[in-house]
């Protein structure tokens, strides 16, 4: 097992982008992993002034939303697979939909209209990042909340330092962010006729006063300042004065949730990933389940294990349309991760490429013959994200995905907070049949509700050296992407458990992805030689070349030596520190 932790020099051209930031580092104590430096450092720090994985991980997710505008914040959510002890926690502090909304909300003129679900006030969903990260540091955690919100509060007040990175974001939503004057007086920049509407240069420093009175709050009151005192009544005002639906009451009854994480395995090793309202551990672990049939020491350039590993994919992604808040809809994902269905769904794949049109939904899973009947009663009855990975000396884990969903989110800042909006309403089927803002087709599973959860792709995982989750740690691992999250996560464990890749390699392969619909495979540009490709164009498979996505962390243990490995995506600016 120490091959993994070892630096392995390996020439596969094409494959592994170069990156010095990217580079493992190793230690035997606490690491952390995250998607920028700043957060990394706010996470040391907890570790070495006595902090354990939790609070670890909650002081770099408040720095990451500060640093991080585009991806995550407060103003959001997400979910926390933890592990201390014996114990494994799933933590949903995902957003959920005001009281008022509608399922029919982003219909005009008997069309879907799913700008309305993507930027303004009608977008926003009721936040969970506050509560989440303080329960998190609350529960597991040894410091204090002041010591946990220092460094954010510090980067709001003294400000941080635009990059190339937080440039191309501002040119994405620009339009957007220009139309929201509490928006462009933060993030950009002053014309010649004294107009916030342009993107700052590199080095501009970017301070966020209102953001940094808001984490003072927090800081002083806890979460109660953020869902019932000065900050929720701001909130509240400025959606009411935008025409949205949120309202105090909505922030005043927000709760974290507690689930099951989904546990299945693969060549022995036990792991756990996110169950509903995420689609992503069912898909992580269909695809790996279904990966365990194809024989490891096989090439994985190899055309024909890669055919077999997207129309794998498409199966697993088509499950999606079953799924939703298991408070509303049938949970079926123990069905769906069966290994005797994910053998099934290997024999089945044909030579060449299936159109995914003829791949249903469930396909060879042992499915209630009325599952859709009662969705259905049920319903009538009632890529931009950003990933952390901590490990502390103990042994103690927390794999943690937050998003405010598209890159800026709503594209709203709630006046006098600093707070970036989410539209995280964007998750929910518009109307059924309709893509969303990553291509994801929606069902009515996933349809809007009052106080539902949309459903997600996070996938934070753990992987374990055994076959059950009380063996000792091997991997923490996830990423960010929307729809491309549970591919990105189930390449990244199959890569460092089949091919030898150490935690840089695993993360920096050219990754490959199809999501069922539409029905096209996701390349980055380095993803596959030329001979690979056209051989895969030879069996049916459409290709569509994207810039590079996804900005992965992962921390990797050596149960023999308790060597620990840590890298952060070569993709991205983040970067991986031991303690």
């Amino acid at each position: 097992m120490l091959r993994h932790i070892l630096v392995v020099i390996l020439s596969i051209h094409l494959s592994l982008l170069a990156s010095a930031e990217a580079r493992p580092v190793f230690g035997t104590k606490g690491m952390v992993s995250t998607a920028h430096p700043a957060a990394t450092d706010a996470g040391v720090k907890m570790l070495r002034l006595g902090g354990n994985a939790a609070d670890s991980a909650a002081a770099a997710a408040f720095a990451l939303a500060v640093v991080e505008p585009y991806s995550s914040g407060i103003g959001g959510g997400g979910f926390a697979l933890i592990k201390f002890g014996s114990e494994l926690h799933f933590m949903d502090f995902r957003e959920t939909a005001p009281a008022q909304a509608r399922h029919d909300m982003y219909i005009e003129d008997g069309k879907p209209n799913p700008l309305l679900s993507r930027d303004g006030p009608l977008s926003v969903a009721v936040p969970g990042a506050v509560m989440g990260y303080l329960e998190l540091q609350e529960k597991y955690g040894k410091l204090k909340r002041r010591d946990i919100l220092k460094p954010a509060i510090e980067f709001a007040t003294k400000g941080i330092r635009v990059d190339s990175r937080f440039q191309e974001y501002l040119n994405w939503r620009l339009e957007q962010l220009r139309a929201d004057p509490e928006s462009a007086k933060i993030f950009l920049v002053k014309d010649d006729k004294g107009n916030y509407t342009q993107v700052p240069e590199v080095g501009h420093i970017i301070k966020q006063k209102d953001l940094a009175w808001t984490l003072r709050q927090i800081q002083k009151h806890g979460a109660k300042a953020f869902y019932r005192g000065k900050v929720a009544k701001r909130l509240a005002k400025d959606m009411k004065n935008r025409g949205g639906i949120l309202t105090l009451k909505d922030l005043n009854a927000y709760k974290v949730r507690y689930r099951k994480p989904l546990v299945g395995s693969f060549r022995g090793h036990a792991i756990a990933s996110s169950p509903p309202p995420s689609s992503g551990g069912q898909i992580v672990l269909t695809i790996l389940h279904a990966l365990e049939n194809i024989s490891a020491k096989t090439d994985w350039r190899d055309p024909q294990i890669l055919h077999k590993y997207i129309e794998i994919s498409k199966r697993a992604y088509a499950d999606r349309a079953l799924l939703g808040d298991p408070g509303f809809v049938p949970d079926i994902t123990p069905d769906l991760i069966q290994k005797d269905r994910a053998k099934l769904l290997t024999q089945i794949i044909q030579p060449k490429a299936e159109p995914a049109i003829n791949i249903p939904a469930g396909q060879g899973a042992q499915l209630p013959h009325d599952l859709n009947k009662r969705i259905a009663d049920h319903i009538k009855e009632s890529n931009d994200t950003t990933h952390l990975c901590t490990l502390d000396k103990e042994g103690n884990a927390v794999s943690m995905t937050t998003t405010i969903n598209y890159g800026w989110g709503a594209a709203l800042v709630a006046k006098g907070t600093g707070v970036v909006w989410n539209d995280e309403m964007d998750d929910f089927a518009v109307a059924p049949g309709t893509p969303n803002a990553y291509g994801i087709v929606g069902s009515t599973a996933n349809a809007v509700m009052p106080g539902k959860v949309p459903l997600s792709s996070m996938s934070p995982t753990l992987v374990f050296a055994g076959p059950t989750t009380d063996s000792p740690l091997y991997m923490v691992v996830g990423s960010p992407g929307g729809s491309r999250i549970p591919s990105t996560v189930a390449q990244a464990i199959w890569h460092f458990i089949d091919h030898n890749a150490d935690a840089e390699r695993a993360l920096g392969i050219g990754r490959i992805h199809h999501q069922h619909l539409p029905d096209t495979v996701f390349i980055e540009p380095f993803s596959l030689e030329p001979a690979t490709r056209q051989a895969l164009e030879n069996l049916g498979h459409r290709f569509t070349t994207k810039n590079p996505w996804s900005n992965a962390t992962l921390i990797a243990v050596d149960p023999e030596s308790n060597i620990r490995s840590a890298a952060a995506d070569p993709r991205g600016v983040g970067t991986a520190a031991a303690e």
